[in-house]
């Protein structure tokens, strides 16, 4: 059996600090489950080897981002990385709002 980067799950400090800080609010990841199809390739590029798609916050999870990126069907998101697209879409109607008063 092939150990995933055992220095960082197990020695390093650093990976154990963040590791807590992936249950703060603002860095969390959210899996979609309406999108998601759990075809496993968030899984085969996770260096950490977790399975984004149950486990999104997991404690081991370094937050590389490749999970987010190899998504075929844009289910994982973060707050923290990524504004989500129902915030840009309230400020843009916003906007359009003023514009539309001050004519």
């Amino acid at each position: 059996m092939l150990l995933v980067r055992p220095l960082c799950k197990y020695l390093c400090p650093a990976g154990l600090i963040l590791g807590w800080c992936n249950r703060l609010p603002f860095g969390q990841y959210k899996v979609n489950q309406d999108h998601c199809t759990q075809c496993g390739l968030c899984l085969n590029v996770c260096k950490m080897d977790i399975e984004p798609y149950k486990t999104p916050n997991h404690i081991e999870c370094i937050r590389c981002g490749k999970c987010k990126k190899n998504c075929p069907t844009k289910a994982i998101t973060s707050l923290f990385l990524n504004p989500s697209a129902d915030s840009r879409n309230a400020k843009i109607k916003t906007t359009a709002r003023v514009i539309e008063s001050e004519k």
